[in-house]
């Protein structure tokens, strides 16, 4: 019956429930609550109604005090009208670690194991953006399809396809983007035949399918809507194949029909617009990156102590953390586009997720050092050796140590083992190199057995930085802080104009922005380590501010002995309003392309002012994880952070983005103004906003654009500059040669953000190391999860990345004795049984950047 049909519409009922926005999770679960009660009754009342649902987190927010809605759920999900997105909830994506989207996955897969069924799909309509990578994740856990929307707010170019191949070879998924909104209103059948119009202006596929219902707030399908859709079956079914269905049966439809006419598409789903997510609070993003590395330390540490000591592995604590950090990477938590006090609620959280895994590392090291016997412990994540300098307190004993200008003492620690531990008697090592800091004339020169450092005393930048081992230039210009504004003055944005969107938007290159900047200048400078081991300069900056003062910084840069990098320490208090913070990095690399990393691996991005082509002059500022590496082959630098997720990259020069300071949303402004205009709210997703003329509507934007401006002036005492108070960031300059796997780039970056913990034991007794396990080779594959299995308890999972461009056959080495290994599907299901040789070795095949799950059975 439908192929006989000219047209098909596959219509779905969704509410868009921000897990966080204006409102906190508080909130959330009465629209929840409220909105599942509705669609269940509509369900009742009209079976043509089906329903998808962005991720599980309302059913677990729903189990414990609302049993009977859930229970109601898994009815309405064995008649199939009830579907799931195959997430916790609907996540940012490009901020996130590669095994935190993963870990979105997994206990998305878990919870739909309890009502009986799995999803092939992935439903975010409304993140900021996807990676590369993506489409390989969902692979690993069966998923096939994945849908949003939020690219048809690009601002420059028009993304060229509604249904695509996303991916390369096997790991490819079929991609839809949707021609409507997630939340259109059917108050006529117009809506629809738009958006089959805006479609077929790209690809000849007469099939969409058609979200409907209220949203962000919750709310979902109206009553009239089904009235409505119930009227247009009977009216139009000669020509429209109305259906009422899933998202899966829709990519099921148009891979049968059209599957031999979908194009392909390999890169990323940059979206050009909100590009100011990435650096808007920063102490949010900083508490992210340190929770989901420090969880992943303390699933290692654990999983070491149940295998050798037979210690109780924390399954439930670390449940509970890991859900903390989950929710905290919702779209707009992560982003930071939340009022203050949801914004706070975000940053408790955090910390509280942060205190609760330090507990836990320090009493995981604890547990080894009474097994041990041993008066220090350290424990290596890493899956490689490491070789690290540590901050102590307290007196230097008998080690080799230095003082800091705090009192603190710095510490060297050698060879400290893969995935495991090493116990000292004593604290502090010598390095077989030394660092020194000298003056001449207006210029300091750090310099180690690696690197000389030129730095202006005048102006605080970092004039020159010569690679003694290869004999390079590193820099073509001097490392400096910029301070750019960042007003909102634009009028560009194809759905509404960015100036809306303060939060979410970077304006820097806008208007009159972008001839407005600042190189700053520091106003006092001082040696603040002199050596042996740590040296460095520390100097003043400070930037006054109309009506709020002055932002003061610090930047403390400096050189390790034995270390191939330079160190900047940045600290800042920041009192801004509108203004954008930038640490400028002129690369001496003269290439077109940079590599950034991406959630378990990489993209190369062109040079965003001398490409023509209009979507990398798009990417003006973009998303990035720990690490941008700028190689010819032959020779690069790499620029490493700690806590940063913003980058430009023009002319060559690479700009960290630190800091940014626009105004928070306000939450009785904008539910206020729906309230007020509830017609004009629906009419903009109904039919009626997308007809009128483009003057129409550019008068319309204006107007509100107006009140928006207005409404800022009258209430500016209540408003707030998000990110107000003290900062930091740690970023290394790292010079190598050959390009970043050459240069073990990853390596270092991980090294970087690993939080090595050191604890004291009771007694003196024997050094020793233990490694629980090792992979060769270590510069390319990395061990970055080990965790006890979800579903066996004498079973570990090993999560094995290979971080580069190359083909690998990866040797896992067991320190401990395993009885059987097996090749698993992300979801932690096994595959096929691979031999383990007589020296407890395994050998597993690796495409370039696969990510591999294996499972290790443990002797009993």
């Amino acid at each position: 019956m439908v192929l006989n049909k000219r047209y098909v519409v596959f219509l779905l009922g969704y509410a868009h429930i921000d897990s966080e926005w204006l409102w906190s999770i508080n909130e959330t679960v009465n629209l929840c609550k409220s909105t599942f009660a509705k669609v269940l009754n509509l369900m009742e009342q009209h079976p043509i109604l089906t329903f998808a649902q962005g991720g599980i987190l309302c059913c677990e927010l729903l189990e414990e005090e609302y049993p009977s809605i859930i229970q109601r759920v898994r009815e309405a999900v064995k008649r199939n009208q009830f579907e799931f997105s195959a997430s916790f909830l609907e996540f940012d994506v490009y901020m996130l670690s590669g095994e935190s989207i993963l870990r979105h996955l997994l206990y998305g897969a878990k919870y739909l194991d309890k009502l009986g069924i799995g999803s092939d799909v992935l439903f975010l309509p409304d993140s900021f953006g996807f990676p590369n990578t993506l489409p390989k994740l969902l692979k690993g856990f069966g998923i096939k399809y994945f849908v949003t929307y939020k690219l048809n707010w690009n601002d420059t170019n028009e993304f060229p396809y509604h249904v695509f191949r996303w991916g390369e070879g096997v790991d490819e998924v079929v991609a839809y983007l949707t021609p409507g909104s997630y939340n259109d209103n059917l108050s006529s059948v117009k809506r629809i035949l738009w958006n089959m119009l805006i479609q077929m202006r790209k690809q000849n596929i007469p099939a969409i399918l058609q979200f409907y219902g209220r949203g962000d707030h919750g709310g979902g399908p109206d009553e009239v809507e089904l009235v409505n859709i119930g009227t247009w079956i009977r009216k139009y079914h000669p020509v429209i194949a109305f259906i009422p269905s899933t998202m899966s049966e829709f990519f099921k439809f148009v891979e049968k029909t059209y599957g031999d006419a979908l194009p392909p598409f390999s890169g990323e789903l940059y979206l050009e617009f909100h590009r100011g997510v990435y650096t808007t609070g920063a102490l949010a993003k900083k508490l992210n990156r340190i929770n989901e590395n420090l969880v992943i330390d303390v699933e290692k540490i654990y999983s070491l102590l149940k295998t050798i000591f037979k210690e109780k592995y924390p399954k439930n604590e670390l449940n509970r953390i890991w859900k903390m950090i989950l929710l905290n990477q919702g779209h707009d938590a992560l982003s930071a586009t939340v009022p203050e006090e949801v914004y706070e609620t975000i940053i408790q959280r955090g910390y509280e997720a942060f205190r609760s895994l330090l507990n836990l590392l320090r009493q995981g090291l604890g547990t080894i050092a009474a097994k041990e016997r041993g008066k220090y412990v350290i424990f290596n994540p890493n899956s490689w050796h490491v070789s690290i300098y540590k901050v102590v307190k307290g007196e230097c004993v008998n080690g080799y140590c230095q003082r800091l200008e705090s009192g603190d003492n710095l510490i060297y620690l050698k060879n400290l083992p893969p995935l495991g531990f090493k116990i000292f008697n004593t604290l502090g090592e010598k390095p077989s190199d030394s660092v020194s800091v000298t003056e001449n004339g207006k210029y300091y020169i750090l310099e180690n057995m690696f690197l000389k450092v030129v730095v202006d005393k005048d102006t605080g930048w970092v004039m020159d930085i010569h690679d003694k081992r290869y004999n390079h230039k590193v820099l073509s210009g001097p490392i400096r802080l910029r301070i750019l504004w960042d007003y909102p003055l634009t009028l560009r944005g194809k759905t509404a104009f960015a100036a809306m969107f303060d939060a979410w938007e970077a304006f820097y290159l806008d208007g009159l922005n972008k001839f407005f900047y600042k190189d700053l200048k520091a106003y006092s400078h001082r040696i603040s380590a002199k050596g042996p081991m740590y040296a460095s300069i520390t100097f003043e900056f400070k930037h006054r501010h109309l009506l709020f003062g002055s932002s003061h910084f610090s930047l403390s840069i400096g050189v390790y002995a034995e270390k191939p990098f330079v160190e900047i320490r940045f600290k800042g208090k920041w009192k801004a309003l509108h203004k954008f913070l930038k640490l400028m990095i002129p690369v001496g690399v003269s290439v077109s392309e940079a590599v950034f990393e991406m959630p378990y691996g990489v993209i190369r991005r062109r040079d965003s002012c001398r490409s023509e082509n209009p979507m990398d002059r798009a990417k003006y500022e973009v998303p990035g994880q720990r690490w941008v590496d700028i190689s010819d082959g032959r020779y690069g630098v790499a620029v490493v952070n700690d806590s940063k997720y913003g980058f430009s990259w023009c002319n060559g020069v690479l700009g960290v983005s630190l800091l940014r300071s626009p105004l928070q949303p306000i939450k009785r402004f904008i539910i206020k103004s729906m309230e007020m205009h509830p017609e004009i709210e629906k009419r903009f997703k109904d039919i009626s906003f997308q007809i009128m003329s483009k003057s129409k509507q550019y008068a319309i934007q204006l107007g509100l654009l107006l009140i928006t401006s207005i409404l800022k002036l009258v209430n500016m005492i209540r408003l707030r500059p998000i990110d107000h108070g003290y900062h930091t960031a740690t970023i290394w300059i790292y010079p190598h040669q050959g390009d970043y796997v050459e240069g073990r780039v990853a390596n270092l970056a991980s090294e970087l953000n690993t939080r090595y913990v050191l604890v004291r034991g009771n007694v003196e007794g024997v050094e020793k190391s233990f490694s629980l396990l090792s992979v060769e080779p270590s510069d390319k594959v990395h061990v970055t999860a080990v965790k006890l299995c979800e579903y066996d308890d004498n079973c570990l999972v090993l999560r094995l990345f290979n971080a580069s461009h190359m083909k690998i056959v990866a040797k896992l080495k067991f320190n401990v004795n395993v009885t059987k290994v097996y090749r698993a599907t992300h979801q932690e299901k096994p595959v096929c049984e691979l031999p383990i040789s007589h020296e407890n070795m395994v050998s597993v095949f690796m495409e370039p950047f696969a990510v591999e799950t294996i499972l290790a059975k443990l002797e009993m």
